[in-house]
């Protein structure tokens, strides 16, 4: 265990130096910063998984849990492709140092949100207008555009809620925060213990009453 976390071995090999990476504009996440960013692990480079083709309902728990806990790059060596219109190239350091909810699929040479790939739902955000499209359900490759794209998407209300399911799946793997259910279990417990405790005092003062009366009358 590390700091209470699952040392990830499943889907990823050794974390490499990094160092060599260019740095960028401090971005910060407001959805991530106090929530999944708290959890997200160093950069690990995937070595099986590909998100840009896997069935996400087919992956377990497990599985879930190692994709979002860490910043997802092809492993080394892999040669970003260059778009010949513009002359671009995906940047790694746009996981490693702006936006940890990415993960790159080398097959389809895009990119996917994590926390809106694993737990958006059609119809979601503000009234159910806000429909994903890209990032969510077909990778971004647009890398023109991309920091602003992303920034963008950060400003969805699907992300934000999906960022904090995503967030709260992570400390219920880590045993951090207690599922649905035990929650709603230990609510109802602590609520009978409650009212047992602001009961008790009446049932004692009555008893009491019951006890003088019934004495009262055996002396008169």
């Amino acid at each position: 265990m590390i700091n209470g976390y699952i040392e990830l071995k499943f889907y990823f090999t050794d974390e490499d130096n990094i160092s060599h990476l260019d740095s960028d504009d401090n971005i910060s996440d407001p959805v991530t910063s106090t929530g999944l960013q708290e959890i997200v692990h160093p950069v690990w480079q995937a070595n099986q998984f590909d998100i840009g083709n896997t069935n996400r309902n087919s992956l377990d728990d497990t599985t879930k849990n190692n994709v979002l806990s860490t910043k997802l790059l092809p492993k080394e060596p892999h040669k970003f492709p260059t778009e010949i219109s513009h002359n671009r190239s995906f940047q790694p350091k746009w996981i490693t140092n702006d936006f940890a909810w990415l993960a790159y699929s080398a097959s389809e040479d895009s990119v996917y949100c994590k926390p809106c790939w694993f737990f958006f739902h059609e119809g979601v955000g503000k009234r159910g207008h806000q429909n994903p499209g890209k990032l969510v359900s077909v990778g971004f490759r647009d890398w023109k555009k991309a920091k602003e794209s992303f920034k963008k998407h950060m400003e969805k209300e699907y992300h934000k809620e999906c960022v904090l399911q995503a967030t709260s799946f992570l400390k219920i793997s880590a045993g951090i925060q207690l599922d649905i259910a035990t929650q709603l279990d230990s609510q109802r417990t602590k609520e009978i213990a409650e009212n047992r405790a602001a009961i008790e005092p009446i049932i004692r003062t009555i008893l009491f009453l019951c006890r003088t009366r019934i004495t009262s009358k055996r002396r008169s």
